[in-house]
Formats: structure tokens, C-alpha cells, sequence
């Protein structure tokens, strides 16, 4: 992946218009990820220039270290991406 190509657009539901476009610095994955199996798909994007917060761009709220959500309690989840992984058969 070519960093200077990558790029993340905040405040906008359109990937492709409106909201402002921030330059990556650094990707980092998580350790323990697996590209094979899709394991620990989280990672942290390091951006060069800081996010300038305003009505229509807030930062997430996260769980704090050590905290787990009760059974059953709602959450809310955002991203792109694939939501399951289809391989082809083999015979």
C-alpha cells in the first residue's frame, strides 16, 4: 500500500466528496492481525496533520482499558469494508 496515495476524508457520508481530506503518515496494525483469516481486523491510522474538530466532525467515544459491554446492551459501530469474507470453494 502507498502511503503517499492514502488519504482519510472526515465529515462527509460520501467517500469521494464533501467533508476535509487528511494525508496518512503511518498505518499500524494490530500485532496479532491475520490478512489470512481476517483475525484482529483493527489497526490505528496515523494521520501527518491533526483533525479539526467541528459540527459535522467529533471524535468516537471508546471503551475505556479493561471495560467490557453488558450481554445484551445495544452498541454502535461504524466503518467500510468487507462484513464477512467469501472464499472461493475448492474441490
Amino acid at each position: 500500500m502507498n502511503l503517499k496515495t492514502l488519504t482519510v476524508r472526515v465529515g462527509s457520508t460520501t467517500r469521494e466528496k464533501g467533508g476535509v481530506v487528511y494525508e496518512v503518515r503511518e498505518l499500524r496494525p494490530h500485532p496479532g492481525y491475520s490478512f489470512q483469516h481476517f483475525n484482529l481486523d483493527a489497526g490505528v491510522v496515523v494521520l501527518n496533520t491533526p483533525i479539526t474538530y467541528g459540527p459535522s466532525v467529533q471524535p468516537i467515544k471508546l471503551v475505556g482499558e479493561g471495560l467490557e459491554a453488558n450481554h445484551g446492551e445495544m452498541l454502535e459501530i461504524t466503518g467500510w469494508g468487507l462484513t464477512r469474507v467469501s472464499l472461493p470453494n475448492i474441490a
